[in-house]
């Protein structure tokens, strides 16, 4: 260590800029740098800071360094926040599933024939019929309008009195402490209710495509593992929802 101070404090020692670099040259020199120069920083409060880019010491108050407070900290990482960057990948995969809907309506149109099957009976045998373009704008409706639907719900519910919004415990959990962080759940919980809707609205309208363009009856057994995902993803929703609101938790003070 002594070496290393004599060398950074060289240089403006023989310029002669600075007096101060003369004294930590000759306490260098002696080698005193590691026990006597530390000894008598810790009994007088000072330490010495070296800056080697400038070749020269000196010696400050000694200075605890203030500790960055959390929300500062989070400013080094744009200002990181996983609950919203959650709830943004949230709007995300609804997105894209909203274009998979509607790219699959588009490109298989021309597949289709003028007189399209719209609903089924028992046995998936059709009962009612459209021309294709009224299929389609039907179909759009519905993929396009329920997601859009559910997004606006999830904004307003913000702005709706707490009367108005079902939830357990609705006045702990509403309290202008927690109505923050309640809201912003409630809107990503609503979001992905929005994309499993998306989702099975997705296989709906596949499993009617597919039995216009091949002239078949509905697949039962397809739209009953699609009713079935369905109402698995509504009822884990509804429990989810339940265990989340049904009593107040230690984290939510």
């Amino acid at each position: 260590m002594a070496t290393e101070t004599h060398s950074l404090a060289c240089r403006a020692c023989i310029l002669g800029r600075d007096a101060r670099c003369k004294m930590l040259h000759s306490v260098a020199g002696q080698g005193q740098w590691g026990s006597k120069q530390n000894g008598q920083a810790a009994k007088t409060g000072t330490t010495l800071r070296l800056f080697p880019a400038f070749g020269f010491g000196f010696i400050s108050p000694n200075q605890s360094r203030p500790q960055r407070e959390p929300q500062e900290a989070g400013k080094c990482f744009g200002n990181f926040d996983h609950k919203a960057t959650i709830m943004r990948i949230t709007y995300f995969i609804l997105l894209v599933c909203v274009l998979i809907a509607v790219l699959q309506l588009v490109l298989q149109f021309p597949s289709l024939p003028e007189r399209v099957a719209t609903h089924f009976g028992a046995g998936g045998e059709p009962n009612a019929f459209s021309s294709k373009s009224v299929f389609v704008l039907m179909m759009l409706a519905f993929v396009i309008g329920m997601p859009v639907f559910l997004v606006v719900l999830a904004k307003i519910m913000r702005y709706l009195p707490k009367s108005m919004i079902n939830i357990p415990n609705r006045e702990y959990y509403l309290h202008p402490d927690r109505a923050e962080k309640t809201l912003a759940e409630m809107e990503t919980s609503m979001i992905w209710l929005a994309t499993i809707t998306e989702i099975f609205l997705i296989g709906l309208v596949q499993l009617t495509i597919s039995a216009n363009t091949q002239g078949k009856a509905l697949s039962m057994t397809g739209f009953s593992i699609l009713m079935i995902f369905y109402m698995c993803a509504i009822t884990a929703f509804c429990v989810l929802l339940i265990r989340r609101y049904g009593r107040p938790q230690v984290g939510d003070h």
